[in-house]
């Protein structure tokens, strides 16, 4: 979708929000014109932002906001989508049983096992001392 396109669109959908009323002046171009300029200029003038905001308006604004709200209700919007994109799976390592670590971590597991069944066997000792 090119500008002029996304501009259309916008300028639809506000329509479409908020009834023709409000924009019966011949000035609503020229004023939709400064809206996507003013988005455009805060990197907020695209279609996946300007969709989330218009839902948004339509669940939480009841009136038509200004140009200030609107711009914060599409920063709001690109926080969201930026904090909700997902992240790169790792792929998952591969399980080597010769790996240092491994024969490390099992030799280590190994002497715990030991000491605590070494434990076990001493406490039993003194409990049938007794």
């Amino acid at each position: 979708m090119d500008d002029q396109e996304l501009s259309n669109w916008f300028q639809e959908s506000i329509i479409a929000l908020y009834g023709r009323k409000p924009w019966e002046s011949s000035g609503f171009a020229a004023a939709a014109d400064i809206w996507a300029g003013s988005l455009k200029k805060r990197d907020l003038f695209t279609p996946e932002i300007l969709k989330k905001a218009i839902a948004y308006c339509v669940d939480h604004v009841p009136t038509i906001p200004t140009l200030p709200q609107f711009v914060e209700i599409c920063r709001m919007v690109k926080r969201d989508l930026q904090f909700m994109k997902p992240k790169p799976v790792e792929e998952p390592r591969q399980f080597n049983p010769n790996s240092p670590n491994y024969l490390e971590f099992k030799a280590a597991v190994r002497k715990l096992s030991e000491k605590l069944d070494l434990e076990k066997k001493l406490k039993l000792e003194k409990k049938s001392k007794h």
